[in-house]
């Protein structure tokens, strides 16, 4: 049972959700799987695909410091990206979700939504939120 971490991008913010999901890990034993999920077809271009698999493989070599295994895993199956982590969590029988959350105003909640938020509301395994 992996611990699944979330990531959209390298960022100060992803470095301590996948610190914390290392942690967790190890206390567990268990390997974790970095995931970054984009959308597909003509809404993903060459470019997203290469800064999602750079953003990737910072995250595990990040893990790798902390002595952790860990695993990349780019999602392209043309879900919305929330779905797609509560999707790949489920089918690999994840003992948790890790995910990094921000502080947003009122309007970015409403245009924009929250792939953090919905991961919370949809999924089936317990779900850690770092700030």
């Amino acid at each position: 049972m992996p611990i699944v971490v979330a990531i959209d991008k390298k960022s100060d913010r992803a470095e301590r959700t996948l610190k914390f999901a290392a942690e967790e890990a190890e206390l567990r034993g268990m390997p974790v799987y970095v995931v970054h999920s984009l959308p597909g077809g003509s809404k993903t271009t060459d470019e997203d695909v290469f800064e999602a698999e750079k953003a990737l493989s910072w995250a595990v070599s990040i893990l790798k410091k902390e002595g952790v295994k860990g695993e990349k895993h780019l999602l392209v199956r043309g879900k919305e990206p929330a779905q797609d982590i509560v999707d790949f969590a489920d089918e690999i029988d994840a003992k948790m979700v890790v995910i990094g959350v921000r502080k947003r105003s009122p309007t970015g909640k409403l245009l924009f939504g929250s792939v953090a938020r919905d991961v919370i509301l949809h999924a089936n395994k317990p779900v850690a939120c770092i700030k």
